[in-house]
């Protein structure tokens, strides 16, 4: 298998370097964290084909010794995986073209999310393909000179054509395309927009030129080779390029360890790895620096302790074992060597927790993500001041219904009316939408600016104001939501601008004059308010954004956010990730997560991260004043009717919890249980003559070990919301609910996707869950009404008059268990008229 001189020679031999490279490259990336930066994702996915690429050559020369049929069967199967491997590499590799593609054009990407959608693509393409190649048995047998792939007999052969070549020549040529486009975009100089990234694009460039170079190489001596259809023997000119042909070919690993070492500088390396056993931290060189680098921390005394404990147990172990050797006694002997085997089996055990402990620390250094927010678009200060600019200009001109000149071009102007002559599936018949351009090339649109200018005039917010907060952006915040959204938060914090996607802004647009209406009339909903919808068109692509009102006070801190769908499955908060600095939610001070000294001087135990909690991580109920409990489920029942109404899922309770320290007031009644506190009074007995007589016994009992609390920690002041109502029941999360349903295995009734109705329903009833709904001192209701509202906006005639017609009896009838959310439902409905309409019982 060694030889030059044979086919699996060099099979094996280029199969074994590629093997030692691709495996290289895996191990640095896990080891090395700062290596771990965009584009090294990409090439570390494709080194992961080219490594079961290489072990399947491998077992294919292994296997060719094998008999006549056994071989030919076998060598079916090798075909498959060879197709898959070679077909997912050349993927990933023009997935890196796309990916520098997108680097110079589209200043929004990020990079994570984009990952995601390379890996269904790549996925979900190799798939497909090599699904019909599985069942091709035709096209399945030796390659050219002994690799199990496709069959062929010459270079036009449909079969290799069909599965292989054709794709490959699109995927070469769009990655020529890319890499001549990336030189002149370079070379020709970058806005400042484009900056940060114009070193990840270089570098991204560098790889795509060697793969490129490569790719060319292999072309080169395929089309030498297939144009010369005589025998091939060994030892041939012709026969002898063929072997190397093959060499090159399976040694593809070796070309992405060279672009691996050549993207990396090792002068770079500030973080190592943890060793597996012992103890001690992962020293970082320039110190203090690293910080937003990261480290890896080690527990080391932990291990110290199970090291003694099973030296302990082995010692004993070893004592047990010589007494039994020594003892005369049949029955003492049997006792002994029964304690040596429960002692070997709890050794066994803790070596196996051991084992098990360093392999998920391995795990757990090999998923941990690279911190990329230097290269996140959201840190990107040159978009920052372009989208704070361009956003600006279009509120304003569109609240103050104004256009940009433009210079008498009739090209120009003929050139801008062609782009807004394109359907745009977010316009809903019978909005008012409100067109014109930002510095002659941005389209931008409002849509409904009538409609919005009564929601914000029904909340106190005028014009100028809005033009006001809008404007004072200079300290905004960006962030990147769990959806992908772009935002960033306006003046004071007073305002949020948020990306939605196309279908969102329709919804929105939908339902926007029942939205209204239903406010007007419900001034104490908690549906997130929104104030203006716009979309704004920026390198070539569409963005539909809205603002919104915070939903909390943005001047005061919030020690805990809870964002509450009802379900449970994925409905924990994610832990922080390693090496990020974070901010405690119980002392707001900086930490950075698995350090030693990350103690909480405000709790006992360590810093917990003030992330957004979900569901599952909600273990207090949340207890108000009875008559404010009554009104916020009243209100929120309603909120969640209109919307079950109007066919949306998916929104969230969001709460934000401000937590106090309250100091304790001693009463008579406290000292009753604890006399320790001060000298008993006479007006002790009359306060606790309620206090049953075990619990006074009880207290006397233990008069020396009673101590009475000086402060206590909890919840002062909650806020409310419900946010991201925007989703409607289509057919893409039709699917997605089968999926997880039938795929992934999830509980159906846990699940976050789900038709609006039952989500509706599941979200009423995890309310009375969160809510603390006392019934034995809940207010008894008012009496039994009959309202029937009739709402119609459109007529003058019933606006200016009287738009309730209420009936109202009075009963007798006391329920003092009332809950809002256990009434019979309201009737409420939208006619085809768009009105809404409430019967209240």
């Amino acid at each position: 298998l060694t030889s030059w001189n044979s086919v699996e020679g060099n099979l094996v031999l280029g199969s074994v370097l590629s093997l030692v490279m691709s495996l290289s490259v895996c191990l640095s990336y896990i080891m090395v964290i700062p290596w771990r930066k965009h584009p090294s994702s990409l090439i570390l996915y494709r080194s992961l084909t080219s490594i079961f690429f290489s072990v399947t050559i491998i077992l294919e020369a292994i296997n060719n010794n094998a008999p006549g049929p056994q071989y030919a069967n076998s060598c079916r199967d090798f075909a498959v995986v060879t197709q898959i491997t070679l077909l997912a590499g050349e993927c990933w590799l023009t997935t890196i073209a796309l990916d520098l593609v997108y680097s110079l054009t589209n200043p929004f990407i990020s990079y994570k999310t984009n990952l995601r959608r390379y890996q269904a693509m790549v996925w979900t393409f190799t798939s497909f393909i090599s699904f019909i190649f599985f069942f091709d048995k035709s096209c399945q047998g030796e390659f050219d000179q002994g690799i199990c792939w496709v069959k062929v007999s010459s270079a036009r052969a449909p079969c290799l054509w069909g599965y292989y070549l054709f794709w490959i020549i699109c995927m070469y040529v769009y990655q020529i395309w890319a890499s001549i486009f990336a030189y002149l975009r370079l070379r020709k100089g970058l806005p400042l927009t484009f900056e940060i990234r114009k070193k990840c694009a270089e570098e991204t460039f560098s790889c795509l030129m060697t793969y490129a170079v490569y790719l060319s190489i292999l072309m080169f001596m395929f089309c030498i080779i297939s144009s010369d259809t005589s025998n091939k023997p060994i030892g041939s000119p012709i026969g002898n390029f063929s072997l190397l042909f093959l060499f090159v070919l399976a040694n593809r690993g070796s070309v992405d360890g060279i672009v691996w070492f050549m993207l990396h500088d090792f002068s770079f390396i500030r973080t190592v790895a943890a060793p597996p056993l012992g103890n001690g931290l992962a020293t970082i060189s320039e110190g203090d620096e690293a910080v937003e680098g990261g480290y890896v921390a080690v527990e080391g005394d932990d291990e110290e302790e199970d090291e003694d404990e099973e030296e302990e147990e082995f010692d004993e172990a070893d004592e047990l074992s010589r007494k039994a050797e020594m003892g005369k006694d049949d029955k003492h002997q049997s006792g002994l060597i029964s304690g040596v085997n429960k002692i070997g089996k709890k050794v066994r055990k803790k070596l196996g927790k051991r084992i098990t402990k360093t392999f998920t620390k391995l795990a757990d250094l090999a998923i941990a993500e690279m911190d990329e927010t230097d290269l996140s678009p959201q840190v990107n200060m040159a978009l920052r001041q372009q989208i704070v600019q361009y956003v600006t200009m279009g509120v304003r001109n569109s609240v103050l219904k104004t256009d940009i000149e433009d210079d008498g071009s009739n090209d120009i102007r003929h050139i801008m009316d062609n782009m807004f002559r394109r359907r745009d599936a977010a316009e809903v018949e019978g909005l008012q939408v409100l067109k014109f351009f930002l510095d002659k090339e941005h389209p931008f649109k409002s849509f409904a600016p009538d409609v919005f200018k009564e929601l914000r005039e029904n909340e106190g917010i005028s014009d100028s104001q809005y033009l006001k907060i809008l404007s004072a952006s200079a300290n905004e915040r960006l962030s990147e939501g769990a959806s992908g959204a772009f935002m960033f938060f306006c003046g004071g914090g007073e305002f949020i601008v948020k990306t939605i996607r196309q279908r969102e802004a329709r919804v929105l647009h939908g339902f926007l004059r029942t939205y209204s209406r239903y406010l007007k009339r419900n001034r104490s909903s908690l549906l997130c308010r929104f104030l203006g919808s716009y979309s704004l068109e920026m390198f070539s692509q569409t963005f539909y954004f809205v603002v919104m009102l915070n939903c909390f006070d943005p001047h005061a801190y919030i020690n805990e956010r809870f964002d509450i769908k009802g379900s449970w499955v994925n409905r924990s908060a994610e832990p922080s990730k390693k090496s990020k600095r974070v901010v405690c939610r119980h002392c707001n001070e900086y930490f950075i997560p698995s350090a030693k000294n990350d103690k909480c001087k405000a709790m006992v135990g360590k810093h917990e991260a003030n992330v957004v909690l979900k569901d599952n991580d909600l273990r207090t109920k949340i207890s108000l004043h009875w008559q404010d409990t009554t009104q916020v489920m009243e209100t929120l029942k309603k909120d969640t009717d209109l919307l079950g109404k109007l066919g949306v899922m998916d929104y969230s309770l969001l709460v934000g919890v401000k937590k106090w320290k309250f100091e304790v007031e001693i009463t008579d009644e406290m000292m009753a249980f604890n006399p320790n506190t001060k000298k008993s009074t006479p007006n002790t007995s009359t306060k606790t003559k309620g206090l049953k007589a075990t619990q006074q016994q009880e207290t006397s009992m233990s008069i020396h070990s009673t101590f009475s609390a000086r402060t206590v920690s909890g919840p002062a002041v909650y806020h409310l919301g419900i946010v991201d109502f925007l989703q409607d029941w289509s057919m893409k999360k039709r699917l997605e609910r089968l999926f997880k349903i039938y795929i992934t295995r999830k509980d159906p009734d846990g699940l976050s996707v789900m038709a609006p109705e039952p989500y509706k329903q599941r979200f009423q009833s995890n309310l009375l869950q969160i809510f603390d709904v006392n019934t034995t001192t809940a207010s008894p209701p008012p009496p039994a009404t009959i309202e029937l509202s009739i709402r119609n906006p459109t007529n003058d005639a019933v606006m200016a008059g009287s738009q309730e017609m209420t009936l109202q009896t009075n009963t007798d009838i006391i329920d003092s268990t009332y809950n809002p959310l256990l009434t019979p439902p309201q009737a409420s409905f939208i006619s085809d008229d768009g009105d809404y309409i409430e019967v209240h019982s």
